[in-house]
């Protein structure tokens, strides 16, 4: 079965659009104290991830 290109694209457009709605957080607990997070990320041997941003 060949499909047109163009229809082949629409159907991973939409597929991709869906992609947001089936998005859970797993249950991400975000900190904004530095020196729990790190403590907790010890703890249970997982990875920090730490945000840098400025708002002007």
């Amino acid at each position: 079965m060949k499909v047109p290109m163009q229809k082949l694209r629409l159907i991973i457009l939409a597929v991709l659009a869906c992609v947001p709605l089936l998005a859970d957080d797993g249950g991400v607990t975000w900190l904004s104290d530095y020196k729990a997070a790190i403590r907790l990320a010890r703890q249970t041997h997982q990875p920090l991830l730490v945000e840098f941003r400025c708002e002007a």
